[in-house]
């Protein structure tokens, strides 16, 4: 029997501080430990080495270092399973957008199933979509083990998951998701393919904003970003950092337009950019 811990979607240090202790715990005795990328710092592997050798990929999110030093997949063979493991993510920015934009579970699991046929494998170990997954899709089993970083400015990762899969020949996979918060819990994805993917989404990203900066998210990145993208991020990074490492519970959208306007050098082609939106506009001070 070869046992594997499967992790992905560490961030560290940008969207997690640090990789939990719990992890020595969960992965004790393991024979292998699989990365699915956006790792974050090279050293969150070289840590996971104490524990049990390490095999990883790029994520789509990665300092320039990790970049160089991962390739975007693996393939693999353990007791007679042929395994894939990637990211998740596709490298044509054209065809990422639509995937992003796909709400349907099964239009994104035959994504994923198909890049394994395509290399004749009979599992994929993925990331990229923050949600913990295992499910048999067309005869690939797909499995996600979830994420310990949040997956974008606007969201905090409200369940932090790894998992653990064992292989014996001749048998199928077992495959169990931890909570790396709360270890003695063993959380069971459930992936129904005729559901929506943002009703899955919404059992493991919580918000930390008011509705209107949440709607928006898509014209914030597309309009608001171009137009001043030094200060947007600076803004956007710091106040989810409050929302992540510092205990705070929510941002209004008043806010995150304050926030905003406080750069005098961008205040003025940004306000013009929000007056066109009536939603966030509404938060936007008179005096200003």
């Amino acid at each position: 029997m070869t046992r594997i811990g499967l992790i992905a979607d560490t961030h560290v240090p940008e969207r997690c501080r640090s990789l939990p202790s719990s992890l020595t715990r969960i992965f004790a005795g393991v024979d292998l430990i699989l990365h699915a990328g956006d790792v974050g710092r090279v050293e969150v592997l070289r840590t996971l080495e104490y524990i049990a050798p390490v095999l990883a990929v790029r994520g789509n999110d990665e300092p320039v270092e990790t970049l160089q030093a991962l390739p975007a997949c693996r393939l693999l063979e353990r007791d007679g399973r042929r395994i894939l493991l990637i990211h998740g993510d596709n490298s044509d920015p054209a065809v990422e957008s639509r995937l992003r934009r796909e709400d349907r579970w099964a239009a994104k699991l035959e994504y994923w199933a198909d890049r394994g046929r395509r290399e004749h494998a009979d599992l994929v170990v993925y990331g990229h979509t923050h949600v913990p997954t295992t499910i048999l899709h067309r005869g690939v089993l797909l499995v996600n083990p979830g994420a310990l970083g949040s997956g974008s400015f606007f969201h905090r990762q409200s369940l932090r998951t790894v998992a653990i899969m064992e292989l014996l020949p001749d048998q199928p996979p077992s495959v169990r998701h931890v909570d790396v918060d709360n270890p003695e819990r063993s959380p069971l994805p459930q992936t129904d393919e005729d559901r929506w993917f943002s009703d899955s989404v919404a059992r493991f990203h919580q918000a930390m904003y008011d509705r209107a900066v949440i709607d928006n998210a898509a014209w914030i990145r597309d309009e608001l970003y171009p137009a001043a993208p030094g200060q947007v991020l600076r803004w956007l990074h710091a106040l989810a950092e409050q929302c992540w490492f510092e205990g705070r519970e929510h941002v209004s959208t008043h806010e995150f337009v304050d926030c905003l306007l406080q750069d005098e050098s961008s205040r003025d082609p940004l306000r013009a950019l929000i007056l066109r939106n009536e939603e966030i506009a509404a938060a936007l001070d008179p005096r200003c």
